[in-house]
């Protein structure tokens, strides 16, 4: 596929503005927004390819040999205008990532099963895979009378050439569940770890307007925990209630380049820098279903600390989110979500800029013409809402957009 952004900038008396007032002064979004202007149209262009295999076994019966393979390549390039003038020559990344998932004593209510996963991809600038991720999993999975009960031993190893940030860890991943009244009550709770083998593919899917100058590193999960309990009624209507808590290691958070200039093409980017902090939510949720309708709500809630004391991070400490969905005989097909995201603060030139509140609609709506056939099409954002996801970018407003799906 190929992608097309535009970026932005903000004029000297911002810059100036930002850079003359005290560190840890406070800006609302419409201070940045009243003084941005669109740099280029659409000049930032890159292309993704994506290919990949898969190949599991079919016989699950007692005694069998299970397994699951998957191989999947991917790779990107990039060299937008916008670089030409930082002289930064274009640049390429390949990804490859193979997994397999294998038990030899496939039993009925006692499976044992290893579990290997690499990725590997290069650098920014190199030609050669030299960073990547490996990952070995052997765990045992139980379902016994009224509990489901999953634990194994991570072993998890990250290397780069061009860095002294190789590291490998061990994580406890155990997950239980248990029915305490037959199809009405169950209690739930796990734990587990691991790393996040970080690319510039998935940092461009997330924020476009990164600048090539970031330090591409993976995040360490050292731990996440979380217990719940889940009740269904009337075997239509389900409610959850789970709290959890996470450590974080490395993780991103985006802020304004330091080089804030508005004569430097390099204060239309956003950098990438890294945090170790500590979330704790709790997210009640409710579905109700139908032969013909299938709805739901939830909400979370989160506490957020970073061990520099600092109060930025890219998410917000509040989130809701609602769906229907209505099927009418196979045919037809509609579906309508809403999202309400709570403010976030995020950095430029050492201040503090607070991204506002947003809530957004989205309406789907698929025709089946027969079992081969079928036509789909949407609204998003239905009430052009602003969203500021990042910094100086506004997110897309009301999208129309229609397609067909053909099988054969």
């Amino acid at each position: 596929r190929r992608d097309y952004y535009t970026y932005y900038g903000i004029n000297e008396n911002l810059v100036s503005d930002l850079h003359l007032r005290n560190a840890n002064s406070t800006f609302n979004i419409n201070d940045v927004d009243e003084q941005s202007y669109m740099r280029d149209s659409l000049s930032h262009t890159y292309d993704q390819l994506y290919a990949g295999i898969s190949l599991n076994s079919s016989n699950n019966e007692p005694g069998s040999f299970y397994y699951r393979f998957g191989a999947n390549v991917s790779y990107i390039n990039d060299h937008p205008k916008l670089f030409k003038e930082l002289a930064v020559p274009k640049f390429e990344e390949k990804l490859v990532s193979i997994s397999a998932t294998l038990s030899p004593v496939y039993g009925e209510k006692h499976k044992f099963f290893l579990s290997m996963d690499y990725k590997g991809a290069n650098a920014i600038f190199s030609n050669v895979l030299d960073r990547g991720n490996i990952e070995l999993y052997p765990h045992y999975r139980s379902s016994y009378k009224f509990i489901d009960f999953e634990a194994g031993v991570k072993y998890n190893h990250y290397f780069s050439e061009k860095s002294d940030s190789s590291r490998s860890d061990f994580y406890i991943k155990a997950d239980v569940s248990a029915e305490l009244i037959k199809e009405h009550l169950w209690l739930y709770g796990g734990i587990d770890g691991g790393n996040i083998f970080r690319t510039w593919q998935m940092y461009m899917n997330e924020n476009p307007w990164l600048s090539p100058f970031t330090q591409i590193k993976s995040s360490n999960i050292p731990y996440t925990a979380q217990i719940g309990i889940k009740s269904r009624f009337a075997g239509q209507i389900e409610f959850r209630l789970s709290a959890g808590i996470s450590m974080l290691e490395s993780s991103p958070y985006y802020t304004g380049s330091p080089e804030e200039d508005a004569s430097n093409p390099l204060h239309s980017l956003l950098i990438a820098k890294y945090q170790d902090y500590t979330k704790s939510w709790i997210r009640p949720e409710f579905t109700w279903k139908s032969e013909e309708i299938y709805a739901g709500a939830s909400a979370t809630f989160k506490s957020l600390k970073a061990d520099s004391g600092s109060i930025v991070f890219d998410e917000s400490k509040s989130e809701l989110d609602a769906f229907i969905r209505y099927n009418y005989r196979e045919r037809v097909i509609a579906a309508l979500s809403a999202r309400i995201c709570g403010k976030r603060d995020v950095f430029s030139a050492g201040n503090t800029i607070t991204l506002p509140a947003y809530n957004k609609i989205n309406l789907n709506v698929t025709y089946v013409y027969d079992k081969n056939l079928s036509f789909y099409g949407g609204v998003d954002n239905l009430f052009n809402t602003n969203e500021y996801k990042f910094l100086y970018y506004k997110q897309l407003g009301t999208t129309i957009r229609a397609g067909i799906c053909l099988k054969f």
